[in-house]
Formats: C-alpha cells, structure tokens, sequence
C-alpha cells in the first residue's frame, strides 16, 4: 500500500512539474510580444542573430518598388537584396537601359538607441547608397533622419542629414566629413546615437557631429538602399562600374523603444 502511495506522489510531482513548466514557457512567449511596445529602460542589446530572412521573425527585409524620388532612375527589385546574420548586400545592375537595384527596410520601427554599421566605399557616377530613418506614419515624410548618404563621383565625402518642418516650412541641420582624397578608406564605422536630448555621429570612436535642436521624438524606421542616378547624383557614365554592390554590416543594434510598424 504504501508503495502505490509512493508512486501516485512522484507522478503528481511530475505532472505538477509539467504544468508549471508549460505555464512559464507561456509567459516567455508574452514577454516577446510585450518587447514590441515602448519601454523607458537604457539601450538594450538587439541581438544582430535575429536579422534573418526569414519572414516570420526577419528584422529586415528586401523589398519592392518601382518608382523612386528625386527623379532616380533604378527600380527596386527584392532579389538584388541579400540578408543574412549580419549583413545587408544591395547590388545595382544595368540591364540593356534599365538599372535594377536593391532596398531594405526594417520591420518594427524605433525610438531612441544606437545603432552601429561598416559599410564600404561606392565608387562610380550616378550611385548614391544611403543609410536613413522614416516615420511609420505613411503621411508623414518628415521627420528624416539620413544616417549615411555618398554620391559615387565624391567617394571621400558622406553626409549625416536631419530633415525637419520648422513652422510649417521645410528645414534641415546637416554635417559632411571629408577623407583626403588619396587616403579613402574602403570600409569604415558610422555609428549613430540617438537620446531624447540629441542625436550624435560617431566615425569609429570619434563624434563627428551632434544636433541637439529638434531631435525627433517619435519612432522612425530603418532604410537601406543603393540608388542609381538622380537629381543630386546625375546619371552613371561610361565609366561607373556594374554591377556595384553596396554592403552594410551591422555592429550594434540596440534600440531603446520598438514599436510596430
């Protein structure tokens, strides 16, 4: 008697174990879903092993569109992107006279982190990669954050842009920094910091520039693209190489706020 005493106690035990097993593996999956709302803590670490391209839990993903600002003159097609644990891969093609190339964007949108990229150096008229920030209202254009921004036919020279309305008029603070034009780096580190007090780039470990005057204060999502010709870049010559592919590592991701897009 006493032996089947025993052994209906270890089975409750285990039984019991399970439920409460089942119960926290519950609550992990809810605590997912609630990282997805805005939180007040410090910059915490995203790790850069979710950026997948999977579509069920992709941080970024390529995507489409056929008709581009400032008079570009590629088509943004999904296959010139490639993603995978750590890098964004756009590459730009000329075919006959079109030019095909590719854009991310990410899938939740952010308020306030760092965020830290290599990227390589783009050479060649009539290409302008760019690292920059939209809201996700899609009657919104401003605020716009450029991260990044070169021309091809100025490879020593990027650009950080912020883009604003300033009493219903359009307005913008900007810097551009300038490598010797004999000491181009092939790749470097942009690094972009954003606070509710000012947002600060860093070119590796050293601040390049700093806004502290109308510093966004709502989520902003992430695009990375590689346009081909334009108002501000003119058109490829006979000289801009194809294809050309614009790279961007991902070193840090560690936004403050996610929000869904």
């Amino acid at each position: 008697m006493n032996k089947i005493i025993l052994i209906f106690g270890v089975l409750f035990i285990v039984i019991a174990g399970c439920l409460i097993g089942t119960s926290l593996s519950r609550l992990e999956d809810e605590d997912v879903i609630v990282m997805e709302q805005p939180s007040n803590t410090e910059f915490s670490e995203v790790s850069t092993d979710a950026v997948e391209t999977s579509e069920d839990d992709a941080m970024f993903v390529a995507v489409d569109a056929l008709k581009s600002p400032n008079n570009e003159i590629q088509q943004y097609i999904s296959s010139q992107v490639q993603i995978d644990e750590t890098h964004i891969r756009m590459t730009a093609d000329k075919m006959g006279e079109a030019y095909l190339s590719g854009k991310a964007e990410s899938v939740s949108a952010f308020r306030y982190g760092r965020f830290s990229f290599c990227i390589n150096t783009m050479k060649g008229v009539g290409l302008f990669p760019a690292i920059w920030m939209l809201p996700s209202d899609i009657n919104s254009d401003y605020p716009e954050v450029d991260i990044y921004e070169l021309i091809g036919n100025e490879p020593n020279i990027f650009y950080g842009v912020l883009h604003y309305m300033e009493k219903s008029e359009k307005s913008r603070d900007f810097f551009r920094h300038t490598f010797p034009v004999d000491k181009i780096p092939e790749t470097y580190r942009i690094t972009f910091e954003w606070t509710q007090e000012e947002m600060v780039w860093y070119l590796g470990d050293e601040i390049i520039y700093t806004i502290q005057d109308n510093v966004p204060d709502e989520p902003l999502y992430f695009i990375f693209n590689l346009a081909v010709g334009g108002n501000w870049p003119g058109s490829p010559d006979a000289d801009t190489e194809f294809p050309a592919m614009f790279e961007v590592e991902i070193l840090e991701f560690m936004p403050q706020e996610i929000y869904s897009r």
